[in-house]
């Protein structure tokens, strides 16, 4: 009988850390690395996470906004973080997935990545041509699904999804940066 509970019990475990680990959003990855020190011809970098009060829902959207700093120089920032699919799951698993913003010291989006995709469908948003329309948005203009961004066939949530995340995201900074 303990055995049983002993197996049960390690089972459960296993699960419980494979679904912790497949949920946690890694904040520090190696594609941001790379991005950062060819975009800024950097070899030393850190991370200083922002001490600012910036997303009121965190409870629902996780995600860290970060100094980019090459020798106690601030040469950028990042957001980094999960959009969530909500409302849309594929055999009660929700879809996510997670991606970094490098935004210039001005707040102008230098570069966006899809480094982690957990949907089923609409991996068509993680192609660089799509991802590129947003360099050099900085808030101050309209970006609308279907006229100045492209829609795509077979992706419509995910476009829809990151497209008004990178619009929140950008224009948090840009209030950041106004303060």
């Amino acid at each position: 009988m303990k055995k049983r509970q002993l197996i049960v019990l390690m089972i459960f475990h296993l699960a419980l850390m494979a679904g912790i680990s497949k949920n946690d959003i890694d904040f520090s990855p190696k594609r941001l690395m790379k991005d950062i020190r060819h975009i800024c011809q950097c070899d030393s970098i850190d991370f200083v996470d922002l001490k600012y009060d910036i997303d009121s829902v965190t409870n629902t959207i996780k995600g860290k906004y970060l100094k980019v700093v090459n020798r106690s120089t601030v040469i950028g920032y990042a957001y980094i973080g999960r959009v969530n699919m909500s409302g849309h799951s594929y055999n009660n698993s929700y879809e996510y997935f997670d991606y970094f913003i490098l935004y210039n010291v001005r707040g102008k989006i230098m570069k966006v990545d899809i480094f982690n995709y957990e949907a089923f469908h609409g991996r068509e948003v993680t192609a660089r041509w799509w991802l590129d329309q947003f360099i050099g948005y900085d808030g101050n203009t309209e970006v609308v699904v279907g006229k100045n961004i492209d829609a795509i066939s077979g992706a419509t949530v995910s476009v829809h999804h990151i497209t008004r995340d990178i619009v929140y995201r950008t224009n948090t900074i840009r209030n950041f940066l106004r303060e």
